[in-house]
């Protein structure tokens, strides 16, 4: 069989960058997903003389790893999208290319790629958004209680879609609290650290942010950041998804 390396790697990296752009869009956060690529892509290659069962398995642990970080739950939560999006977008390709007739050609499989691929991205963005606003009409507002140092500051967030920041110190996600609602716990404290952000009207934002001692969410602890929000919100706080995972 002829291998031909340079239309092999356009096609594997076009595929790669394109599901871990998916994945990365559908699931949140804000990670370079080029590394991952690469990292697939250099894969892709040892598939060419170890086409092993084990290895299909190894592979996308490492690649999800170096393109989301280690936290747990966006880990999991970007595993199990990766592997969806690849179905879906690979079992779209088979079925145009089966149902056509189509033979085997470079600029033929780059544009069905990029048709599947906005296909399934719509599909699946439209999927993700019922669930997600399914599951905050379930849940409400939550009593979260916040310890820092001596203090104890209970407030009542809501789960906000839009929230996917994480902090990039620790790695874990960001409960935006309205200023007012936490005020006796940041009036001594000087342990802020900055956290970009992006949100309406705000393209390169800083927010200050701080670990709590303990932070439980419903009656159960959880593992978080506390980002400070100087503008009024319209309710005590705004919770990250990801957050809900720890809850349950």
């Amino acid at each position: 069989m002829t291998v031909y390396l340079d239309l092999y790697f356009v096609i594997n990296f076009a595929f790669n960058y394109i599901i871990l752009y998916i994945t990365k869009k559908i699931t949140g956060g804000d990670k370079n997903i080029i590394c991952g690529t690469v990292v697939a892509t250099l894969f892709s290659f040892i598939y060419i003389f170890a086409d092993y069962f084990l290895l299909k398995l190894i592979f996308p642990l490492i690649i999800i790893l170096v393109s989301f970080g280690h936290n747990k739950i966006l880990y999991l939560r970007a595993l199990v999208t990766f592997f969806i999006v690849s179905f879906a977008i690979g079992g779209c390709i088979y079925t145009v290319f089966g149902l056509l007739n189509y033979n085997y050609d470079k600029v033929k499989f780059l544009s069905i790629l990029l048709i599947c691929s906005s296909f399934c991205f719509l599909l699946l963005n439209v999927f993700c958004g019922f669930y997600k606003k399914t599951l905050v009409k379930i849940k409400g507002k939550r009593e979260l209680v916040i310890e820092y140092n001596n203090s104890v500051a209970k407030i009542y967030g809501v789960v906000d879609t839009c929230n996917s920041l994480y902090d990039p110190y620790f790695n874990l996600p960001v409960i935006v609290a309205d200023k007012l609602k936490i005020s006796k716990l940041i009036s001594d404290n000087n342990s802020f650290f900055l956290v970009p952000f992006s949100s309406v009207g705000t393209n390169n934002g800083l927010m200050k942010c701080f670990k709590p001692k303990r932070v439980t969410l419903g009656g159960k602890e959880i593992n978080c950041v506390i980002g400070i929000s100087e503008t009024k919100l319209s309710c005590d706080g705004l919770i990250n998804p990801s957050l809900i995972l720890q809850e349950v």
